[in-house]
């Protein structure tokens, strides 16, 4: 699903088709033998696939992509929210939740759900990595 053009973010909208349903400008689900696989999410706060997954933001994430092999859940975002909450069929079949690299202890998980706050995000004493930059006159800078 698309919407181009729309504020990045706007609580107001949604889009449904065929069972799916968010307030996300772009959302992609994976399907296999009509089992949900995959979901990326961009300018959003939830997005619901049902009888799948229902993913709740406390505010727009800019990005969030989903991937469950059957056994793992894997959720990788480049600006994690404060607090995400994750339910549905394809939470309560998994053996464990990663985000970001950092595999989750069961804790959290109620009802068929997990609820994720920005600690889950990163490993403890992480820092964010050092990145390499070019300047237009191809020199390194660091």
């Amino acid at each position: 699903m698309l919407c181009p053009g729309d504020t990045p973010g706007r609580r107001t909208r949604l889009v449904t088709a065929h069972r799916i349903g968010t307030d996300a400008r772009a959302l992609q689900c994976g399907f296999v033998n009509g089992q949900l696989t995959s979901l990326s999410l961009a300018d959003g706060s939830h997005a619901r696939v049902v009888n799948s997954l229902t993913v709740e933001s406390d505010q727009p994430l800019a990005d969030l992509h989903i991937a469950c092999d059957g056994r793992r859940l894997e959720l990788t975002s480049t600006m994690p929210p404060g607090t995400l909450r994750l339910e549905g069929e394809l939470v309560e079949r998994v053996q464990s939740i990663v985000s970001n690299g950092r595999e989750l202890p069961r804790r959290g998980r109620t009802g068929g759900g997990v609820v994720l706050t920005a600690s889950d995000w990163t490993l403890p004493n992480q820092e964010p990595p050092l990145q390499d930059y070019h300047d237009v006159r191809n020199r390194r800078v660091r």
